[in-house]
């Protein structure tokens, strides 16, 4: 660490320098020189391809003009990348800031419109159907499947909790929702109540799922009916999703499931009634 006594010499050392009459006389010749080329209008640097620092020729300067001047549109960064130049440096030529002595024509206008919300919305939608990969998810029929799926549960959900308001969703079920309480409440296993229903219990399961009726409306009454209901434990519905006998339903498939009519009893992918007759 330096003391405070060399500083103090060095400080001392530098006054009687610059109080040096060959120093001085030198500094004021400067000083006159640098007046006498600024009223003569000569440069102490070199101008264009003859400055050292010079990364460009004159002729590749002019042609950065002359883009601009057919382009209000250019990019700056492509012109760098094409020149072997910085994006500043393109952007200090044609503001004026270097190469200041060659001609630049009137430069037209960048129009600059501020968007609306619909405009770049729009924009937006544009570039995400273009640069978007194709989604790995589900195709389109199976959202539609899923929203019709949420709307026939919230109509058993409704039908439950006394809000069947019309005949429609009466009819759909083909009881009411005392019998349909009534013809569920046998199936219930111990500790399973209507109460905790659906706290992570037990759910009402639909044997048949209820993506078959989104995926083949034809066969929604069938699926709906009271009779393809059945308690079954939240963990075990949870599984079984939209499986039927242990194979997932789809468009491709839904037409090799079983039609039956409604209200003939389906338990585990075959008649109740028929079971008996085909071992007999």
């Amino acid at each position: 660490m330096r003391s405070t006594l060399s500083i103090a010499k060095r400080r001392a050392r530098a006054r009687e320098y610059r109080r040096d009459p060959a120093v001085r006389q030198r500094r004021n010749d400067l000083r006159r020189a640098a007046r006498l080329s600024s009223a003569l209008g000569t440069e102490r640097t070199q101008k264009g391809a003859a400055n050292n620092n010079a990364r460009l020729a004159e002729t590749q300067v002019l042609e950065i003009i002359a883009l601009r001047a057919a382009n209000a549109h250019l990019s700056l960064s492509q012109v760098a990348l094409d020149y072997g130049v910085s994006r500043k440096t393109v952007k200090n030529i044609l503001a004026g800031r270097n190469w200041k002595h060659l001609p630049r024509p009137a430069f037209p206008p960048r129009a600059r419109r501020a968007l609306t919300s619909d405009e770049r919305r729009e924009r937006n939608r544009e570039w995400e159907r273009a640069n978007r990969a194709p989604s790995p998810r589900a195709p389109k029929n199976r959202a539609a499947a899923a929203k019709v799926v949420r709307a026939l549960r919230a109509r058993l959900r409704d039908a439950l909790r006394g809000k069947l308001g019309s005949n429609g969703t009466r009819k759909l079920i083909g009881c009411t929702a005392q019998q349909l309480i009534a013809y569920l409440t046998p199936m219930l296993s111990f500790g399973w109540t209507w109460e905790n229903r659906g706290n992570g219990t037990w759910h009402i399961d639909h044997i048949k799922p209820l993506v078959i009726a989104a995926l083949d409306p034809s066969r929604l009454h069938e699926v709906c009916h009271y009779t393809n209901l059945r308690p079954l434990a939240a963990r075990h519905n949870v599984e079984k999703a939209d499986t039927y006998c242990g194979r997932r339903i789809t468009a491709d498939n839904v037409h090799e499931v079983p039609r039956m009519n409604a209200g003939t009893p389906v338990y585990g992918g075959y008649v109740a009634g028929a079971a008996s007759a085909r071992d007999s």
